[in-house]
């Protein structure tokens, strides 16, 4: 799901936005099962980040990267 991710903030890529929040629910969900609960609160606040945008009808909900760090997402394992 990281890898999705951060395969779609890459410039010109493209994705449902659905299909973005669905990755960051699972990544929650798995940090939260790896009792990651800082990784699960920085990517529960990044999905909530990208709730707003697509609720906004920013375009960068569609396309492109939607966050102010181009730092690729890491795993916390």
């Amino acid at each position: 799901h990281l890898h999705f991710l951060n395969w779609r903030r890459q410039a010109e890529r493209s994705a449902d936005p659905e299909l973005v929040q669905t990755g960051f629910d699972e990544v929650v969900r798995l940090a939260e099962q790896d009792g990651a609960r800082t990784a699960a609160a920085q990517f529960a606040y990044r999905a909530a980040s990208f709730t707003r945008l697509t609720e906004a009808d920013d375009p960068r909900a569609a396309e492109g990267d939607w966050e102010r760090d181009r730092t690729p997402y890491a795993s916390w394992a």
